[in-house]
Formats: C-alpha cells, sequence, structure tokens
C-alpha cells in the first residue's frame, strides 16, 4: 500500500520565505557593493586631514592689524629715523584720509623736511561744502595728523601750553595750510596758538 504524500506547503509560507532570501541577498549585495566607495571615502578624508589638519581643526583668526602694518609701505632707507617716522606719519594720515568718508574732497598732503609745517591738498569740492563744515573737515585734517604724529613720536604736546614740538629737534610745529585744487590758494589754516582759521580764497594768509 502506498503510504500518504506529505502535504505541500501553504503558498503563503513559502512565499514569504522566497521574499525574505531574496531581502537578504539584495541586502547582503547592496552592502558588498558600497564598501569600496566608503573605503575610498574614508581615504579621501584622511589625505586631506594630513594634508592640511587646520581645516579641520579650531584656529584662531589672523590679526588684521598685523597683517595691515606688514603690507604698509616703508621709508627710505637714506632717510634719518626722525625723517623716516615723519614719512610714515604722512603715509598713515594719507591713507586713513583717503579711504574716509571725506575722499571725494581730500586729494593729497605733504610735510616740509623738518615736520614743522604741513600742507594738505582738497578738491574744488570743497566750495559745495558750506563754512560749518569746511571747519569740521579742517578740524579732522588736525586731528589726524597731530594723534598720528603723536603715536608714532614724531610730535609731542604739552597740557601746559599749546605749543606742539617736534620730538626729534625739539623745534615748534608751525602750521598745518589746506589749499584747494587747481589753483592751490589758501582756503584755511591751523596754528597750535589760534586753532582752525577759514579764509576767503582771495585773502592773503
Amino acid at each position: 500500500m502506498t503510504p500518504p504524500s506529505s502535504p505541500s506547503p501553504e503558498p503563503s509560507v513559502l512565499a514569504s520565505f522566497l521574499k525574505l532570501t531574496r531581502s537578504a541577498s539584495s541586502i547582503l549585495f547592496t552592502a558588498v557593493r558600497k564598501v569600496p566607495v566608503l573605503v575610498v571615502c574614508v581615504l579621501v578624508l584622511a589625505v586631506l586631514y594630513y594634508r592640511n589638519p587646520s581645516q579641520f581643526q579650531d584656529t584662531a583668526p589672523a590679526e588684521p592689524a598685523q597683517a595691515s602694518v606688514a603690507a604698509e609701505p616703508q621709508p627710505p632707507p637714506e632717510l634719518t629715523v626722525g625723517q623716516q617716522a615723519l614719512w610714515l606719519c604722512v603715509q598713515r594720515v594719507d591713507s586713513h584720509l583717503t579711504g574716509g568718508v571725506w575722499s571725494d574732497i581730500y586729494y593729497g598732503m605733504e610735510a616740509t623736511l623738518d615736520g614743522t609745517a604741513v600742507t594738505v591738498k582738497v578738491t574744488e569740492k570743497w566750495k559745495t561744502l558750506s563754512e560749518s563744515r569746511q571747519k569740521d573737515l579742517a578740524q579732522l585734517l588736525v586731528d589726524t595728523w597731530l594723534k598720528t604724529g603723536q603715536a608714532l613720536q614724531v610730535l609731542r604736546t604739552s597740557q601746559e601750553t599749546p605749543a606742539v614740538l617736534i620730538q626729534a629737534s625739539g623745534e615748534p610745529f608751525r602750521e598745518i595750510v589746506i589749499q584747494r585744487l587747481p589753483d592751490e590758494q589758501t582756503v584755511a589754516a591751523w596754528k597750535p596758538a589760534t586753532g582752525v582759521q577759514l579764509f576767503d580764497p582771495q585773502t592773503d594768509v
């Protein structure tokens, strides 16, 4: 007598088993396929790190003041120490005013070799300013020169007298004259004893 055959598995159970097998194979294949890519990424990051580790670390920002001083033009070596300080003073004041809010009116400046007098050139736009604005600009020019001169030890002042002295020679600083281009007519001047004075272009100083 033929023994009875065992019943076949339920279709739903067999389908679930096959689906699980395919999913496991797919997951394994995907993992194996992506391993080389992950390894390459890790190696690239490692190379970048060892070439330039500062990009992956917290670093202090560069000091702008140091970069500015390093880029500042230096005076000619043939000048004396006092003249080099005066040259730097003119350079710094000129750079400050050229990049300031009055850059369309300020034109340039020059100092005598002994540093006792300074001449500032302004453009024709000076005429468009009111008298109060002209005085404000003139005072700004004076204050910038005096402050920079003291910082570079070109000038020294005394609280007891209004006199301003040249640090290197001890001679008194005489004046700052403001001239309007293109005819270089004197439109303002400053002296330690009198302060800022405005002038009509036709008036002799």
